[in-house]
């Protein structure tokens, strides 16, 4: 059957305490309901807590249906209450979810956000839920599985225009590529393993399934309590109107499996309505907490230019910004990264204080030269030592934090003016596909990766930046996007650089550069924002996640 190994195992053992009465089962899920209440009062108070309780779909598709989705609704919101203290039993319940219904792996990339122990746990409860059904030689249940996945249609709700458009089996696959990009952005948009919003993961699952029963909302309805939105309870309402098929309404002029049209079209409304109520107080709400632009009146900037054998370039460097005098130009700070030259010297009789980073890393010099920074600066710019960004461009950087209406301003040489040969091929690949991947995750727009850049000094405290050589770009936007920074860009010319670049100069510098790019993105869509943060970041709230109508719709910065 399409049952996993778990439920395999509870048939068995109700049917070997209870035979083939249906009170053994009755019993069992009921059971199971109370338990999952018990662990949803721990999470929440009572009241939110009756929202899930005295549900009539909870107790009609649980007790009474015995549909067994209450099952892998209580191992997973077991996992979660396990969380980040027991790893180990987060990993196990999670492996057991899979176990009941393989639906339950969509949660799974929250695991990534634990220790390592909590994934190897998983796998392993999965394995041998299931190497009793591998060894018996008959197969484990995937091809009927698969056979659901490809040709049963029972209620579609969004599925339905893609199978009307597409055909059956590009709208199947239309419908499973969409389902997943949601999914992975919602994983993406929170810091942590306690903000994942599974409600809204399983909605889109369900938003583009081929066959939409209403006990499937046993998946998401406890987990939709964290956040005052009607959909879950609207969609609870509406999707028992499924019951209302040829069948059971003995009209045999439809399908015995059809759903009546006009209960099909109520579904429908109900649901889309609920979405756009949520979506439109949504941003209502976060129009409210919008801040204010706070303009600086007295700016302090300090000018950050990280430098590794640059003695022929960083002397001019340093001259040039100090003659384009940016407004507030406070400080320039030349951070040495172990440079075996004359840079150091070369850079103070400019006018620049050197500060020493031993440690040798981009981002270790950046961090070096913050760690040096005036108490009293509070916007930093960033430029890099080769003559290649072009001082007079800072002020244009500078001014949208000045006036207050950003907090992240990159310099792009995409919109700017690129000098002939000043970018490689690998690097203007790059500059496509990481802000592509960071859009697609995230739903914020960046056109490059630029490393002439200015922010704010508050902000640039919120993103804890820790990485310490070739994804500290990388990682700066993305941190700025998961926090909702308020993000802008401003076009920037790029020079040819002076001397060999140590990145894309070199092959092996180019495969470290894409891979630590790559690593840092995926690190930062499924990492613990808050465990990997250095300890002396400011802690900020983590930004609510947006409810499932928003995630389809974020739009650009």
């Amino acid at each position: 059957t399409i049952y996993g190994p778990a439920l395999q195992a509870v048939f068995a053992a109700i049917a070997a305490l209870a035979g083939t009465d249906p009170l053994g089962l009755r019993l069992a899920f009921a059971a199971a309901t109370l338990g999952l209440t018990a662990l949803v009062l721990r999470r929440h108070d009572p009241g939110r807590a009756a929202l899930f309780a005295w549900n009539p779909l909870v107790v009609a598709e649980s007790t009474l249906h015995l549909h067994p989705d209450i099952l892998m609704a209580l191992a997973l919101f077991a996992g979660l209450v396990a969380g980040r203290r027991r790893p180990i039993a987060a990993g196990a319940f999670l492996g057991l979810a899979a176990g009941i219904k393989i639906v339950a792996l969509a949660a799974w990339p929250l695991l990534l956000r634990l220790r390592p122990r909590a994934l190897a746990t998983a796998v392993a409860v999965l394995g041998a839920l299931y190497l009793p059904f591998a060894l018996q030689g008959q197969g484990i249940g995937f091809e009927t599985t698969a056979t659901f996945a490809t040709d049963w249609y029972f209620n579609p709700l969004a599925f339905e225009p893609l199978l009307w458009l597409l055909g059956p089996g590009i709208g199947r696959l239309t419908a499973l590529l969409l389902a997943g990009l949601l999914v992975l952005r919602l994983h993406a948009g929170v810091r942590d393993a306690d903000s994942v919003p599974l409600a809204a993961i399983f909605a889109a699952i369900l938003l583009f399934a081929p066959a939409v029963n209403a006990w499937y909302l046993l998946w998401l309805l406890p987990f939709a309590l964290d956040r005052r939105e009607i959909w879950p309870y609207s969609a609870s309402a509406a999707l028992p109107l499924s019951y209302l098929t040829g069948l059971n309404l003995e009209l045999y002029e439809l399908d015995s499996f059809a759903v009546h049209p006009l209960a099909q079209l109520i579904e429908w409304g109900v649901i889309a309505g609920a979405l756009g109520f949520d979506l439109w107080r949504h941003r209502q709400q976060g129009k409210r907490a919008a801040a204010a632009p706070t303009p600086l009146a007295a700016p302090q900037v300090a000018v950050v230019i990280p430098a590794y054998n640059e003695e022929a370039s960083v002397g001019a460097t340093v001259r040039g910004i100090r003659a384009a005098a940016p407004p507030g130009l406070a400080a320039i700070i030349v951070a040495d990264n172990a440079s075996s030259d004359a840079t150091a010297a070369v850079a103070a009789a400019a006018g620049a204080r050197v500060v020493p980073a031993p440690e040798r890393g981009y981002g270790a010099a950046c961090l070096a030269a913050l760690a040096a920074l005036d108490p009293a600066a509070d916007v930093v710019l960033f430029m890099d030592a080769d003559l290649s960004d072009v001082p007079e461009d800072a002020a244009a950087l500078l001014a949208p934090i000045i006036a207050g209406s950003a907090d992240l301003v990159i310099g792009s040489r995409t919109t700017g003016v690129i000098e002939p040969g000043a970018m490689t091929a690998p690097q203007r690949f790059g500059n496509w596909l990481a802000p592509a991947l960071v859009r697609v995750i995230w739903g914020v727009r960046y056109t490059d990766l630029g490393p002439f850049r200015a922010i704010r000094r508050d902000a640039l405290d919120r993103l804890a930046m820790a990485d310490r050589d070739f994804g500290w770009t990388i990682e700066m936007q993305v941190r700025a996007a998961r926090l909702g920074l308020r993000i802008a860009e401003r076009p920037v010319r790029y020079r040819k650089r002076v001397g060999q670049s140590k990145i894309s100069g070199t092959v092996r510098g180019v495969i470290l550069a894409g891979w630590k790019i790559l690593y840092v993105i995926a690190r930062e869509a499924f990492g613990d924002f808050d465990r990997s943060s250095a300890p002396r970041a400011r802690t900020a709230p983590p930004r609510s996640p947006a409810i499932l109508a928003a995630a389809t719709s974020g739009s650009p910065s």
